[in-house]
């Protein structure tokens, strides 16, 4: 080899060293700040939550994985009890009950890790799927941080017309299903198909109907470039995003009305067996539910005229989103309400209330693009 192909030789490895050198800076910088919120709300997960004996004792029936276990494995133990009968037959409609009864029948694992593991997920999932939305949504590494520092001390979530909050004290489904659907979200803003039919299914898996009001609110919501709101349009084209959610909500219809266990007597309610997070976006004064659903309706109505603004008026895409997200809230209003006012059961024990859990959490992601506009 001559001198010249020896330098010629060593200035191609150099070159390639250094792309390899940026190419792994790269890597390692974009990792940082998932790293970084990831300890952030682990720590936070910590934090928030109370002792797991306190926890034990105050979680819901229907809700928690332990009595579903403990039903599953000892079911003579509980032959005379009509609410474990019921509420653990359910189980068979969330991965968070029916993964941990299996593995403690078959492998006498206590459900009470996956008890701890669900409660420390939950504000994981919300908090990093946040950020992966917003980096998705504005291309932008500040605005996500940003926005996911404000899931933590605002927890936007909670501000919704189905009365849905806290219960970070439990593995509650409700909350654990947003993780999935935020990175469902970001997939497919991504344009990534298999992701975000992936992450919709792990949600329908663990909530049938939070997944379907997750899907239901990316396939109405998702197309920020355009003015146009083509509910039709955008239903038939996102139509991968909505199977998942379709066919679990299906199958959780198909076990409750396939429930073979003696019911338990309506008269042992007070008045009505309806959940109040069905009729929870009635504004009556007094209630425990409506400070929550009219600031709800205050916030988002607020977010949408603060993007109309001089401050903002020239982005298109700030102004595009915030007309969605209204449209998209008062649709899911309105459909509870016409839905609950006509008896319609089926439908209205979705709850499609549930939809204004994600505009309340875009309208906080817009909060941090307002801050950094």
């Amino acid at each position: 080899i001559s001198y010249k192909q020896k330098i010629d030789l060593f200035i191609l490895s150099e070159m390639l060293s250094e792309k390899n050198r940026n190419f792994y800076s790269f890597k390692k910088s974009k990792s940082l700040p998932i790293f970084f919120l990831f300890i952030l709300s682990l720590l936070y997960a910590v934090v928030l939550n109370i002792s797991i004996k306190d926890s034990l004792g105050i979680t819901s029936l229907e809700d928690g994985s332990i009595l579903p276990s403990l039903v599953f494995k000892n079911p003579s133990y509980f032959t005379n009890d009509w609410f474990a009968q019921n509420y653990s037959f359910l189980m068979w409609t969330s991965i968070t009950k029916w993964l941990p009864a299996i593995l403690f029948k078959f492998l006498s694992l206590d459900p009470i890790y996956l008890h701890i593991f669900f409660i420390v997920v939950q504000p994981i999932g919300i908090i990093l799927g946040t950020y992966q939305l917003s980096k998705q949504l504005f291309n932008s590494r500040k605005i996500a941080i940003l926005a996911s520092v404000f899931m933590i001390i605002y927890t936007p979530y909670f501000n919704n017309i189905a009365w849905y909050g806290d219960q970070f004290y439990m593995p509650y489904p409700t909350w654990i299903s947003i993780g999935p659907i935020l990175f469902a979200w970001a997939g497919h803003l991504e344009n990534k198909k298999i992701k975000t039919f992936l992450w919709i299914s792990l949600a329908a898996l663990i909530h049938p109907a939070m997944s379907l009001c997750g899907a239901i609110s990316i396939a109405i919501m998702s197309d920020f470039s355009s003015q146009k709101f083509n509910f039709v349009n955008n239903i038939i084209h996102k139509a991968y995003i909505l199977l998942p959610s379709i066919f679990f909500s299906f199958l959780a219809f198909l076990i409750q009305k396939f429930n073979t266990f003696t019911p338990i007597p309506t008269y042992w309610f007070a008045k009505s067996n309806d959940a109040v997070h069905w009729y929870s976006w009635k504004l009556i004064p007094g209630q425990t539910w409506f400070s929550i659903t009219l600031y709800t309706s205050i916030f988002i109505y607020t977010i949408y005229n603060i993007s109309k603004t001089k401050f903002t008026f020239t982005n298109t895409e700030i102004s595009n989103i915030s007309s969605k997200i209204l449209i998209t809230f008062l649709a899911s209003y309105f459909f509870q309400a016409l839905s609950y006012t006509l008896k319609l059961k089926t439908l209205y024990s979705i709850s499609f209330g549930r939809i204004t859990i994600f505009t309340s959490i875009i309208s906080t992601v817009m909060i941090a693009k307002f801050i950094v506009l």
